[in-house]
């Protein structure tokens, strides 16, 4: 912090702008720790000293006598409390116990206690909202469920929920979602079913969300808030309708609520979203909805084709004003429907002279964007997708369409791809016919292909992005467009393998063949350990056999190995080897083959 100022720093005052300026300049993690536990001695020495005790009420005795009773040396005083100074002391403090980072000296929750008077006069006679939000904030960090000062905090709370002011009934129910305590539910339980019908939105939403947290402590609340939150569901604020949602996903997890209601509420949700009149808040409720409706797909007894339709509904109204979030989310709950309810919800359209996937062509620019978060929302619903809805095929023959001829796209690359690039010499030998060629057994339901030639090999390009995650997704698109071993993706993969022991290939060129490899097996195998694991062995393999060009070494390295400069060679070496098995250690610690959308 040499050069930043403190006006300029965002420090909470200058304290807290020297203490982080000496721990920066410390030249040890113990150092910075020592400046950290020098600041908190000084505060616990000045809060020792200065009673917790204000003008008006009598509330610093009471909370002298009990921390006494408590152990704590807090005299009696009618000094002036100083409510800013406390508060500045109590965030100081919470920073200092996160800053820590050695394990001797690290300082636990007890290690603050002598601080919870300062805090829990704060919460109740704070002359500001932001006073008493530190107080409580203070008392949910280090105040541990169980504990005897507790109640106190449970008696601020309650006078807080009957308080005729909005913020202080927010600051009360706001202690109550971060810090859930079950002997506070005997003493707010009546009036928080009060809050259900306040007048304030906001207060509705919290007390909603604070009925659901405390359910998970008493789930016998949820029968109690059961006809409040019938009402909210009607309310016409989408934040109270949010919080409405995630409650009655509680109530429903507990059998409070009837299934078909909760049907009902969520596909009235998803039909009523229109994205003319979209706003952030509306389109939050509408994702919830959404996302509810996919974690409870298997337990409702719901009709999968009136829920498909109108989730397909839902992703092309968002995907043609661009609220992708939306869109992708009604995508990820399609996957879990059966492949054949989804083909039937696009072939039961209104319109027959439009092609069965028009309604999916929002997703056709999204070919032509530079940005790559667009090119990837492109993929995901791809992959999400049945393939046969956007490569093309007919329903009931025994193969889909696919992508390519004999394994191959023809004539389909950009302009500036060679296609021995990706498929070798061979790609261009692929027999004549049509990108997507005509099923011979005829069917009932035909969707013809969503992309043109161009735009599949557009697609296909993608392999050579110089984004992991592009690369990663676009071969288990195509890998699902086309499973089986003579398909595009085993083809790439094996001809990388072919091209990886070259003598006439730089080491750099060698280190990426390995590293594309071995993302499509990551990719192909991403479910199946032991396959991965056996094609892991034969890239290694590969790699170990070939030999690179190298640089001249230096005399003495050629000196001491014996082998003269000229001869010298590597095996595996040039960062081939490091470079793949450091991509397989850390596949192994993520713990997860691919992030699937």
């Amino acid at each position: 912090m040499e050069n930043v100022t403190f006006l300029s720093s965002g420090a909470l005052n200058r304290a807290h702008y020297a203490l982080v300026a000496k721990q920066e300049r410390a030249l040890s993690p113990e150092e910075a720790d020592k400046a950290a536990w020098d600041v908190i001695e000084e505060i616990k020495n000045r809060m020792i000293r200065r009673p917790v005790e204000t003008i008006t009420s009598s509330i610093g005795d009471l909370f002298a006598a009990g921390a006494r009773g408590w152990g704590f040396n807090i005299p009696y005083s009618n000094a002036v409390w100083n409510s800013r100074q406390a508060r500045e002391d109590l965030l100081l403090l919470l920073y200092c116990q996160d800053s820590l980072t050695t394990e001797k000296r690290s300082v636990s929750s007890h290690g603050l206690f002598f601080a919870l008077p300062t805090a829990l006069t704060l919460a109740e006679a704070g002359t500001t909202v932001e006073q008493r939000r530190t107080g409580y904030l203070f008392c949910s960090q280090v105040l541990p469920l169980g504990h005897e000062m507790q109640l106190l905090v449970i008696n601020t709370v309650g006078k807080h929920l009957n308080s005729p002011s909005i913020p202080n009934i927010l600051l009360g129910l706001d202690y109550l979602i971060n810090a859930p305590n079950s002997d506070a539910i005997p003493a707010i339980n009546s009036r928080l079913q009060d809050l259900l019908a306040h007048k304030s939105p906001q207060v509705r939403q919290r007390v909603m969300h604070a009925f659901r947290v405390l359910a998970v402590l008493d789930p016998d609340l949820l029968f109690r808030c059961k006809a409040g939150l019938q009402l909210n569901m009607q309310n016409a604020d989408p934040i109270v309708r949010g919080a409405a949602l995630s409650l009655l996903l509680a109530c429903f997890e507990n059998n409070v609520v009837d299934p078909a209601f909760v049907e009902a509420t969520i596909l009235e949700v998803i039909q009523k979203f229109r994205p003319s009149k979209a706003n952030v808040p509306s389109i939050r409720l509408t994702t919830k909805a959404v996302e509810i409706l996919g974690k409870t797909l298997n337990k409702l007894e719901l009709n999968l084709q009136d829920a498909t339709t109108a989730l397909f509904g839902l992703a092309t109204k968002a995907g043609s004003r661009g609220i992708w979030s939306l869109a992708l989310a009604a995508f990820r709950v399609l996957s879990q429907i059966p492949q054949e309810i989804c083909i039937k919800a696009l072939a039961l359209k209104d319109d027959a002279s439009r092609p069965l996937n028009s309604s999916l062509y929002f997703l056709k620019p999204l070919l032509r964007q530079v940005d790559l978060n667009l090119v990837s929302l492109l993929l995901q619903c791809l992959v999400l997708l049945p393939p046969i809805i956007w490569t093309g095929g007919s329903v009931g023959t025994a193969e889909s369409k696919k992508i390519t001829t004999d394994g191959h796209i023809k004539g389909s690359l950009p302009d500036d791809m060679d296609a021995n690039e990706l498929f070798g010499e061979e790609a261009g030998k692929s027999a004549e016919g049509e990108a997507f060629p005509e099923d011979k057994v005829s069917a009932s339901i035909t969707f013809p292909s969503l992309f043109s030639e161009e735009e599949v090999g557009t697609i296909v390009s993608f392999l050579k992005s110089k984004d992991i995650m592009i690369r990663k997704l676009t071969i288990l698109v195509l890998s699902r467009a086309d499973p089986s071993e003579s398909g595009m993706v085993y083809q790439y993969y094996h001809q990388m393998l072919d091209r990886l022991p070259s003598n006439d290939m730089a080491i750099g060129i060698q280190t990426d063949l390995a590293s594309q490899a071995l993302e499509v097996a990551e990719v192909l195998c991403y479910d199946d350990p032991m396959v991965y694991a056996s094609l892991v062995i034969e890239i290694l393999s590969r790699a170990d056999t070939l030999v690179g060009k190298t640089e001249v070494a230096s005399p003495t390295l050629s000196s001491r190995s014996g082998v003269s400069t000229s001869t010298q060679q590597t095996r595996g070496r040039g960062g081939v080897i490091e470079s793949a098995v450091e991509m397989v250690i850390t596949r192994v610690r993520k713990g997860k083959f691919l992030f699937l959308p």
